[in-house]
């Protein structure tokens, strides 16, 4: 099973195949950097048009706004990993912001479950818990010092995680 079958938010909300096309032409990027100016002039000109194909398309210039406004943060979940015996709970990372904007699409699809966010993002310095039901969300964000963050910023993160990178757990409940 890959990290993503666990989570996966392009399946929550799908990206559309020309704004998929500018991620995957960001991603070369990297190595066409390498090569001589006509095939980076070749690279820019692909890039340019994808763009504008995908603004046509959908309002938005590239993979990175159309991420932040569909899933609430810039990419797909990652180091995804369940929570050992407590069921239907996992901890996982995003790039950036909570993916708020994700999990209240997958609460409108889902409307007899309530989930549970919780969160430490170390860029706007707040922890969180976050809970979304019917489609609409509740985020009760405290800040980074308080004592009640503190605690649950411990939990999250323990001993051993990254303090730079955010940490997430999401709760699906039931609802009774």
């Amino acid at each position: 099973m890959t990290e993503n079958a666990l989570l996966d938010l392009n399946r929550i909300v799908p990206m559309p195949p020309a704004v998929q096309m500018t991620a995957e032409l960001v991603e070369w990027e990297l190595i066409i950097n390498r090569y001589e100016q006509k095939e980076w002039d070749v690279y820019q000109q692909q890039l340019i048009d994808a763009e504008t194909v995908c603004r046509t398309q959908t309002g938005f210039v590239g993979w990175h706004d159309w991420s932040i406004a569909h899933w609430g943060c810039k990419g797909n979940a990652y180091w995804i990993k369940p929570v050992l015996r407590v069921l239907n709970e996992l901890t996982f990372h995003t790039s950036t912001l909570p993916a708020f904007a994700a999990f209240q699409t997958l609460s409108a699809q889902f409307t007899a479950v309530v989930l549970e966010l919780e969160y430490v993002d170390t860029s706007r310095m707040v922890i969180g818990r976050a809970l979304f039901a019917d489609g609409d969300g509740c985020d009760g964000s405290l800040k980074w010092d308080a004592l009640e963050a503190k605690a649950l910023r411990h939990r999250l993160l323990g001993e051993a995680e990254d303090p730079n990178h955010r940490n997430y757990i999401i709760e699906a409940q039931g609802v009774h």
